[in-house]
């Protein structure tokens, strides 16, 4: 169930801002939010949305991404946790077509009058991954094959063949 999306080009710190006298929190923390940086923007989605995992890929930036995301929040209640990017881009993405293909994906919508409509950053992430390989950008498209890769690897995304296979297994073996 895809319940958040972002993509945002930052730096991995934003500026030191300070509240001014008379200012309302609300009016201070979207004056703050302007000028938040990744780990910011990260500590910002992660506490809202209840997130259980961070998963970062384990490529160029991601050991200081992570390094930084550790010493900064690590007493948060979301864990972070590194993910080997094994093979290109292209034979990751195919590794979890299945997952579609299952209708194991969920994005949020609504029916407005019989026509079913997305919500903004729902079909942005839906449109970029339709449109890859051949999209301008792939940025979300690698967060979701990621993130879908790390639910197969633990064992949260089981497709129906596989269930159904397992069962019959469990059903068959009988100890002594």
């Amino acid at each position: 169930m895809m319940v958040d999306a972002w993509k945002k080009r930052l730096p991995l710190h934003g500026e030191r801002i300070y509240k001014q006298d008379g200012e309302s929190d609300i009016a201070f923390q979207r004056r703050l939010q302007a000028g938040w940086g990744l780990c910011e923007w990260v500590n910002y989605t992660c506490t809202r949305r209840k997130v259980n995992r961070l998963i970062i890929e384990d490529a160029s930036r991601g050991h200081d991404v992570n390094a930084e995301i550790r010493r900064l929040y690590g007493n948060r209640d979301w864990g972070v946790v590194l993910v080997p990017a094994r093979g290109d881009k292209w034979s990751r993405a195919n590794a979890i077509v299945d997952i579609f293909t299952d209708e194991m994906v969920w994005a949020p919508g609504q029916s407005v009058d019989e026509v079913w409509e997305w919500r903004d950053w729902a079909y942005e992430v839906i449109e970029e991954v339709c449109s890859f390989p051949r999209g301008a950008h792939d940025d979300l498209t690698d967060s979701v094959v990621m993130a879908l890769r790390h639910l197969r690897e633990t064992g949260w995304a089981i497709r129906r063949d596989e269930r159904l296979f397992e069962e019959r297994m469990m059903a068959q073996y009988k100890p002594r």
